[in-house]
């Protein structure tokens, strides 16, 4: 990713922290340093949650578990629809992250929208590799529609890995002859583990968070013994028709752009409905930083779009 051709429309904010990566690279655990990085990625949150707090964002959160998936309940103040939720895959390569820290994000899309978000906390590999993520969200959705919500009245919510997550979701649903939820919004999704895709190799290197040589070892580790080709891993692989209408944001400078390009792309050819947006000069996940000009603006796109499929 380089950073020496700067957007003019940039904020001073997006600016100033793509100018100081420049200047002082962030130091990179070792790709196999699963434990490492994990531990890393829930600091970041955790930090990312004390700015949030210190920005004077108060969370209202409530701990409950779902098909016994622990999941976190994250309201707005005003809630539009009492009968419409939109629920949340968090990033992480499918190795890090969790529902309790990863709180700024959706609680922001969840004020956009007036709808509460149900953050999954699915389990992550290693200890737990495919199908472990993606039968605890099916688990889920299926507890919900038993509860009496209706699909037509379910969003969904996914960055990076949970964007990926969120595409496989709805494939396994429908295999399973299951109504699909209303609408997707997914934020830099990570659709592809073999990284097919020109900007993984060509943004890595100073990329925020993370390079090609963890995602790839991320993906081995929750995809296991199975190819990453195989569609229920990396949905860009499968029968994409039938999708629920689809937003697609992503930056310019993300590491998975051509994930959520070739997505839109083929969404698209199979007949489906799918708003592309690339932030010129954003990184991967921008929409979860606090305070960025970009991200506020990105985060309420997201509750516009959610808010007109789902109230």
């Amino acid at each position: 990713m380089s950073v020496h051709h700067l957007p003019e429309d940039l904020s001073p904010m997006a600016r100033q922290m793509l100018q100081g990566l420049a200047a002082n690279p962030r130091p990179r655990l070792p790709a196999e340093d699963w434990r490492g990085l994990r531990r890393q990625v829930e600091q970041d949150a955790i930090m990312l949650l004390d700015v949030w707090r210190q920005m004077g964002l108060r969370f209202d959160t409530e701990t409950q578990r779902i098909a016994g998936v622990p999941c976190v309940w994250i309201r707005p103040p005003v809630i539009r629809r009492p009968d419409a939720i939109v629920l949340y895959t968090h990033g992480g390569g499918y190795v890090s992250g969790s529902a309790k820290t990863f709180l700024g994000l959706p609680h922001g899309v969840a004020v956009a929208c007036g709808l509460p978000v149900l953050s999954i906390d699915y389990r992550l590999a290693p200890e737990h590799p495919f199908p472990a993520a993606l039968d605890d969200v099916v688990a889920v959705y299926r507890k919900l529609l038993d509860l009496g919500f209706a699909a037509p009245h379910l969003g969904w919510l996914g960055d990076s890995a949970g964007g990926g997550l969120a595409v496989a979701t709805v494939q396994e649903l429908r295999r399973q002859a299951l109504p699909t939820p209303a609408a997707l919004a997914l934020l830099c999704p990570w659709v592809d583990l073999t990284l097919g895709g020109d900007s993984a190799h060509a943004f890595g290197p100073v990329d925020l968070f993370f390079d090609a040589e963890t995602l790839r070892a991320w993906g081995r580790l929750y995809a296991g013994q199975r190819s990453p080709r195989d569609p229920r891993l990396s949905p860009l692989f499968d029968e994409l028709d039938g999708l629920p209408p689809l937003l697609v944001q992503s930056g310019s400078k993300d590491l998975l752009l051509s994930d959520a390009w070739r997505l839109a792309r083929r969404v698209r050819q199979r007949g489906g409905s799918t708003q592309l947006d690339i932030w010129d000069g954003m990184w991967h996940a921008f929409q979860g930083t606090p305070g960025l000009p970009e991200a506020e603006e990105a985060v309420q796109q997201i509750g516009a779009f959610l808010h007109l499929h789902l109230v």
